[in-house]
């Protein structure tokens, strides 16, 4: 009898994964630069066991549809490593410290400390190419890895899963999303949190037809660089001609790289809310961080004016080009760095910013909403051109998405 309990419970789960194959798909369609993608197709769609099982699916070379229905935990799988490293803002409780991850990152300066962290979560997984990732309600959970999409990966559909626990108390810890010579991804409501570095970041190598939209990038974190939970390393933009459309995105409890938009980053951000309340960084703290950041990165970080710094959202360097529209910035401190050297386009009401729109969009461009903030007022639009030959997102008012976007954005939200 038992025998026959066993093989019927067999069936019955065979048969629950078999009506779960058939009906898994990707939840609507990309918007904007990575309209089209269709990664993984009609490929059967596979369910990993363990995290090696997961690996060999992601690394593969043949078309996936790649389904989490369980928490998949990389803490531990590839060992510890103690070494030396530092500690640029302070020992204090709440103040992250650092890996010396490129051997010179530390300086002789800051006081040295011992630093224990979980190797697996300092590199992601290299994803091939032609890979739908998509998570089952709110079950697709990834402890300790990020993802890499690198040298020439394409056609990738990334939905419903969150990225966690990355080395948080270290800076280089680990990236969530890492894109350098990338082509037609779209991620969709994704939540990136608890990490030691960026939660999106985009290499020097060209990356084309980026799609982010409805993510939940949550800055909320027990060590940051302010030693204040605020998380300083966000979204961070060095590409040469990068394309990026940036939807329905919310981003929240952030210090700055909201985004670092640099390079020659062609960035279009769309009905995207940010929101941070008032944080405190002192004089000091602000200008470490600053000082590293712009010899060992080339771009630019913390602007340092004063004794307290109640973080910013735009940052950036050389050619950067970003056009904001029907977005909410609530409760921005500082909304640009006032030594941006990029291009910036915040939608004005004059009737040439309005022709440009239509002749390079087409369609009028929406204006942004900016409540308890600082001023957002640029009308560059000598990169205008670049989005010739591009799909376009569309754009609502950002009264209908102020409260939208935060409620419905990122992991296990699909409709």
């Amino acid at each position: 009898m038992r025998s026959i309990s066993v093989a019927t419970a067999l069936l019955s789960s065979l048969a629950a994964r078999a009506v779960n194959a058939a009906t898994v798909s990707v939840s609507g369609a990309a918007e904007g630069f990575a309209a089209g993608v269709t990664g993984g197709g009609d490929a059967t769609p596979v369910y990993p066991a363990d995290i090696e099982e997961l690996k060999t699916y992601l690394t593969s070379d043949e078309p996936q549809v790649v389904v989490l229905d369980k928490t998949f935990n990389f803490l531990g799988s590839e060992g510890t490593k103690t070494e030396t490293g530092c500690a640029p803002y302070t020992t204090a409780a709440g103040c992250q410290q650092a890996i010396d991850a490129t051997g010179t990152w530390c300086s002789s300066d800051v006081p040295s400390v011992e630093v224990t962290y979980d190797v697996a979560a300092t590199e992601g997984i290299e994803l091939g190419s032609n890979k739908t990732i998509i998570g089952v309600e709110d079950k697709g959970v990834i402890i300790g890895k990020g993802f890499r999409m690198t040298n020439g990966a394409s056609n990738i559909i990334i939905q419903n899963i969150m990225i966690t626990d990355l080395n948080p108390q270290y800076v280089w810890g680990g990236d969530a999303l890492t894109f350098s010579g990338a082509d037609l991804i779209w991620v969709d409501h994704v939540t990136t949190q608890y990490l030691g570095r960026q939660h999106y970041v985009f290499g020097q190598t060209p990356s084309h037809r980026i799609t982010l939209s409805n993510n939940d990038i949550n800055g909320n974190t027990n060590y940051s660089a302010g030693c204040d939970t605020y998380h300083y390393w966000t979204i961070e933009l060095v590409g040469t001609d990068d394309q990026i459309t940036f939807k329905n995105n919310y981003v929240h409890h952030t210090a700055g790289r909201s985004p670092a938009l640099s390079g020659s980053t062609l960035f279009h951000a769309v009905n995207s809310v940010c929101k941070w309340l008032p944080i405190q960084m002192t004089f000091e703290t602000a200008f470490k961080a600053s000082r590293w950041f712009i010899d060992l990165e080339q771009s630019l970080m913390l602007k340092c004016e004063g004794e307290d710094n109640n973080g910013h959202a735009i940052e950036g360097d050389t050619n950067g080009q970003g056009l904001f529209e029907g977005c909410v910035f609530k409760d921005v401190k500082q909304t640009v760095v006032d030594d941006f050297k990029g291009h910036l386009f915040s939608v004005g009401s004059t009737s040439a910013t309005r022709n440009y729109c239509k002749l390079y969009l087409g369609r009028n461009c929406v204006e942004n909403t900016i409540t308890n903030s600082s001023a957002f007022s640029k009308d560059d639009t000598s990169f205008f051109s670049n989005f010739t030959g591009l799909t376009v997102a569309s754009a609502a008012a950002p009264a209908t998405i102020q409260d939208t976007v935060p409620s419905s954005a990122g992991f296990g939200k699909l409709n």
